[in-house]
Protein backbone atom coordinates (compact mmCIF):
# COMPACT_ATOMS: atom_id res chain seq x y z
CA UNK A 1 0.00 0.00 0.00
CA UNK A 2 1.29 3.39 -0.64
CA UNK A 3 1.26 6.59 1.10
CA UNK A 4 -1.79 7.38 -1.23
CA UNK A 5 -3.71 4.61 0.04
CA UNK A 6 -5.90 4.68 2.81
CA UNK A 7 -5.64 1.99 5.64
CA UNK A 8 -8.96 -0.60 4.74
CA UNK A 9 -10.70 -0.46 8.14
CA UNK A 10 -11.74 -3.43 10.28
CA UNK A 11 -14.80 -4.18 8.20
CA UNK A 12 -13.30 -3.64 5.10
CA UNK A 13 -10.54 -6.13 6.00
CA UNK A 14 -13.40 -8.91 7.36
CA UNK A 15 -15.91 -8.17 4.10
CA UNK A 16 -16.46 -11.37 2.03
CA UNK A 17 -14.69 -13.46 4.67
CA UNK A 18 -16.10 -16.90 4.70
CA UNK A 19 -18.80 -17.39 7.30
CA UNK A 20 -19.11 -13.71 8.39
CA UNK A 21 -21.83 -11.02 6.91
CA UNK A 22 -20.45 -7.80 7.64
CA UNK A 23 -23.33 -6.23 6.17
CA UNK A 24 -25.94 -8.02 8.68
CA UNK A 25 -23.72 -6.58 11.43
CA UNK A 26 -23.37 -3.70 10.31
CA UNK A 27 -27.34 -3.28 9.64
CA UNK A 28 -28.20 -4.90 13.34
CA UNK A 29 -26.29 -1.71 14.87
CA UNK A 30 -27.74 0.88 12.40
CA UNK A 31 -24.76 1.11 9.55
CA UNK A 32 -22.71 2.87 12.83
CA UNK A 33 -18.94 0.96 11.88
CA UNK A 34 -17.09 2.09 14.89
CA UNK A 35 -20.09 0.57 17.17
CA UNK A 36 -19.98 -2.62 14.76
CA UNK A 37 -15.85 -2.83 15.07
CA UNK A 38 -16.17 -2.27 18.96
CA UNK A 39 -18.33 -5.33 19.43
CA UNK A 40 -16.42 -7.47 17.21
CA UNK A 41 -13.53 -6.61 20.06
CA UNK A 42 -16.11 -7.93 22.57
CA UNK A 43 -17.02 -10.49 21.00
CA UNK A 44 -13.35 -11.65 20.78
CA UNK A 45 -12.93 -11.21 24.33
CA UNK A 46 -16.42 -13.34 25.41
CA UNK A 47 -16.60 -15.79 23.28
CA UNK A 48 -13.13 -16.91 23.12
CA UNK A 49 -13.38 -20.22 24.61
CA UNK A 50 -16.81 -20.97 24.27
CA UNK A 51 -16.42 -24.04 22.52
CA UNK A 52 -14.69 -25.70 25.03
CA UNK A 53 -17.21 -24.23 27.77
CA UNK A 54 -19.89 -25.58 25.88
CA UNK A 55 -17.87 -28.64 25.63
CA UNK A 56 -17.39 -29.38 29.55
CA UNK A 57 -20.76 -28.56 29.95
CA UNK A 58 -22.06 -31.08 28.48
CA UNK A 59 -19.99 -33.39 30.13
CA UNK A 60 -20.72 -32.51 33.03
CA UNK A 61 -16.93 -31.74 33.87
CA UNK A 62 -14.98 -30.02 37.11
CA UNK A 63 -15.34 -26.20 36.63
CA UNK A 64 -18.30 -25.86 34.59
CA UNK A 65 -19.95 -23.85 37.54
CA UNK A 66 -23.34 -25.74 36.24
CA UNK A 67 -23.12 -24.41 33.43
CA UNK A 68 -26.05 -25.02 31.06
CA UNK A 69 -24.84 -26.28 27.45
CA UNK A 70 -28.43 -24.81 25.77
CA UNK A 71 -27.29 -21.66 27.68
CA UNK A 72 -23.95 -21.38 26.59
CA UNK A 73 -24.94 -22.17 23.26
CA UNK A 74 -27.88 -19.80 22.80
CA UNK A 75 -25.84 -16.69 24.03
CA UNK A 76 -23.13 -17.47 21.91
CA UNK A 77 -25.83 -17.73 18.77
CA UNK A 78 -27.23 -14.40 19.91
CA UNK A 79 -24.11 -12.75 19.30
CA UNK A 80 -22.68 -14.43 16.52
CA UNK A 81 -26.12 -13.91 15.13
CA UNK A 82 -25.83 -9.77 15.74
CA UNK A 83 -23.04 -9.77 14.30
CA UNK A 84 -22.92 -11.34 11.03
CA UNK A 85 -20.93 -14.27 12.33
CA UNK A 86 -22.70 -16.82 10.41
CA UNK A 87 -21.00 -19.74 10.02
CA UNK A 88 -20.47 -19.51 14.17
CA UNK A 89 -24.06 -18.54 14.76
CA UNK A 90 -25.05 -22.04 12.29
CA UNK A 91 -22.84 -24.63 14.42
CA UNK A 92 -23.97 -22.66 17.79
CA UNK A 93 -27.41 -23.18 16.71
CA UNK A 94 -27.15 -27.16 16.01
CA UNK A 95 -25.97 -27.25 20.05
CA UNK A 96 -28.62 -25.23 21.33
CA UNK A 97 -31.05 -27.22 19.10
CA UNK A 98 -29.44 -30.63 19.76
CA UNK A 99 -27.88 -29.71 23.97
CA UNK A 100 -31.68 -30.94 25.55
CA UNK A 101 -30.63 -34.61 24.52
CA UNK A 102 -26.80 -34.38 26.10
CA UNK A 103 -26.55 -37.46 25.14
CA UNK A 104 -26.86 -37.50 21.74
CA UNK A 105 -24.33 -39.56 19.21
CA UNK A 106 -24.19 -35.93 17.21
CA UNK A 107 -22.98 -33.79 20.25
CA UNK A 108 -19.15 -34.43 20.14
CA UNK A 109 -19.06 -33.54 15.68
CA UNK A 110 -21.44 -30.60 16.81
CA UNK A 111 -18.83 -28.96 19.38
CA UNK A 112 -16.24 -30.09 16.82
CA UNK A 113 -18.17 -27.82 14.22
CA UNK A 114 -18.59 -25.26 16.67
CA UNK A 115 -14.60 -25.05 17.20
CA UNK A 116 -13.60 -25.14 13.76
CA UNK A 117 -16.25 -22.06 12.71
CA UNK A 118 -15.07 -20.11 15.96
CA UNK A 119 -11.54 -20.53 15.70
CA UNK A 120 -11.93 -18.98 11.97
CA UNK A 121 -14.05 -16.18 12.76
CA UNK A 122 -11.39 -15.24 15.89
CA UNK A 123 -8.87 -15.82 13.34
CA UNK A 124 -10.11 -13.61 11.01
CA UNK A 125 -11.22 -11.11 13.71
CA UNK A 126 -7.67 -10.62 15.47
CA UNK A 127 -6.16 -9.92 12.02
CA UNK A 128 -9.11 -7.07 11.08
CA UNK A 129 -8.66 -5.63 14.62
CA UNK A 130 -5.15 -5.84 15.06
CA UNK A 131 -5.08 -7.93 17.64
Amino acid sequence: MDASTPPRSPTDHLRGSDGIDTDAGLAAVGGRTAVYERLLGVFLRAHDGDAARIAQALDGGAGNGGADPRALAHRLRGSAATLGLVAVEQAAAAIERTAPDAEAAEMPQRVAELQVALDAALARLREALGG
